[in-house]
């Protein structure tokens, strides 16, 4: 059993909110873990091994051990024998083939059934070839933010988790972090669309934007619940959260010689998307433009 929907990204663009308020809709199953990077682990080959989840410290293992904390917590408070098995499937069976995967959705049977990971916006084309052959028809969902926030968001989230302040970084340190493949992969919204559009049909994408999430939050929940094929009655709308989530990584003024940098990375970026979609861009090349040194 495969997903009837996922959403690719953008990272920082409000997928956390999405995943809380869908898994509200009682028509509607997506994985307790909102993340399930499948398609990007694959990729790159990580699959980490419950040795490796104890004792090796990079990101990725770092972020398996605190899923592992977080659902040993939910689980003590309300036991749950579906998702206690679902958990140990998904944390220490890990498996980089397609039947592993599907498995994950067994639960959602009966459901429309979707899934978010905000690092599928980089997969390659080859990836997303291979999502096309096994789920030809599903619906793909994109959430953009001015790539200049979207950098900035992630950055401020970094130094929270660090327990860091700007100052702590030189200058030429916040230039590679700007500048770094990582940041840049995630930023390079026509680069994503150009992928996933060479293999999905145009009825198949949905694109969103950040800001609905902030100006009209019900809206644009009722638009992707239509997309995806379900209903956003009135019960349900007046249940769901009209406030981001992450809040942490949103705050904060971009300091103005980041601005400027960020300005010139994305410039090319935001006035091409700004031709492509106007609306909610043209504050972001207003923007950009403004910042130009």
């Amino acid at each position: 059993m495969f997903p009837h929907f996922i959403c690719i990204g953008a990272q920082k663009a409000g997928t956390t909110w999405l995943h809380s308020n869908l898994r509200k809709h009682k028509d509607l199953w997506l994985p307790p873990i909102k993340e399930i990077h499948y398609f990007d682990y694959k990729e790159n080959n990580f699959s980490p091994a419950l040795k490796q989840q104890l004792f090796n410290n990079q990101r990725d293992n770092r972020r398996w051990r605190r899923i592992a904390k977080n659902r040993l917590k939910v689980n003590f408070k309300s036991p749950n024998i579906q998702g206690l098995l679902w958990d140990i499937n998904y944390l220490f069976n890990r498996q980089n083939n397609d039947d592993w995967y599907s498995s994950l959705f067994e639960l959602g049977l009966g459901k429309i059934i979707g899934e978010i990971t905000p690092a599928y916006s980089t997969l390659s084309s080859g990836s997303v070839a291979h999502i096309h052959k096994l789920m030809p028809k599903i619906k793909i969902i994109f959430l953009m933010r001015n790539p200049i926030e979207r950098a900035w968001s992630y950055f401020f989230s970094y130094m929270y988790q660090q327990e860091k302040t700007i100052d702590s970084f030189s200058k030429i340190e916040l230039r590679n972090q700007f500048n770094s493949n990582y940041s840049l992969l995630r930023g390079s919204y026509s680069q994503t669309l150009e992928v996933w559009q060479t293999y999905f049909a145009p009825e198949q994408l949905f694109i969103g934007f950040f800001e609905e999430i902030v100006d009209c939050p019900e809206d644009l929940l009722a638009r992707i619940c239509d997309f995806i094929g379900t209903e956003a009655s009135s019960d349900y709308l007046n249940k769901i959260n009209k406030n981001k989530v992450n809040t942490y990584g949103n705050k904060g003024v971009i300091p103005e010689y980041i601005a400027q940098y960020l300005s010139q990375i994305y410039y090319d970026e935001i006035y091409y998307l700004n031709q492509q979609y106007g609306g909610y861009t043209n504050k972001w090349l207003e923007y950009v433009r403004k910042n130009l040194p």
